[in-house]
């Protein structure tokens, strides 16, 4: 990767997650993702695209013409790793029942299924927090219980992502 990488142009962090925990495939990824992706975790797990249109032509026709949920049913997808400027698929896991976040870095979040959370015991979902949204307009909306457990979550983030602004904005955020 020539002059090597920075927090800003790979999901770092996450990818160590990622391969720490060893999170079963099939992988998602962003596009702008599968060349790192390529490099860090293959052959182990196969990215799901990685912006070579030529490449994928017949992937990124169906991106085109199928909702996103059916394409992550239909291959059935285990982990995603999403850009926070992703905004489709971030609803599309926010809004799924079937996928937790694990972690966060400066560029992306890691999804994983409950399943393979149920047989990695010390792998905590980050259940209420959503890295994408530094506003906390979707702080507001939850109870104390639920506000207290934001704050945990929050310091297991930068525990997960040591380094990276995005996880540490969110702690001072909600520690206010």
């Amino acid at each position: 990767f020539g002059l090597g990488l920075d927090n800003l142009s790979a999901p770092i962090a996450t990818v160590d997650l990622l391969e720490e925990w060893e999170l079963p495939g099939p992988l998602f990824n962003s596009w702008a993702f599968g060349g790192y992706l390529m490099w860090r975790v293959w052959p182990r797990l196969q990215v799901f695209g990685d912006g070579r249109d030529y490449m994928y032509e017949s992937l990124f026709n169906e991106m085109l013409t199928t909702p996103l949920e059916h394409v992550v049913a239909s291959r059935g997808i285990r982990t995603l790793l999403i850009a926070h400027e992703d905004v489709q698929a971030l609803e599309l896991v926010d809004r799924s029942s079937g996928f937790a976040l694990v972690g966060f870095d400066d560029r992306a979040q890691l999804w994983t299924d409950w399943e393979a959370l149920a047989v990695r015991p010390g792998l905590e979902p980050l259940e209420h927090l959503r890295p994408q949204d530094l506003s906390l307009k979707w702080y507001g909306g939850l109870s104390p219980e639920e506000q207290g457990d934001v704050g945990k979550e929050a310091l297991l983030a930068v525990e997960r992502a040591p380094g990276h602004a995005r996880p540490w904005a969110l702690l001072g955020q909600v520690q206010r």
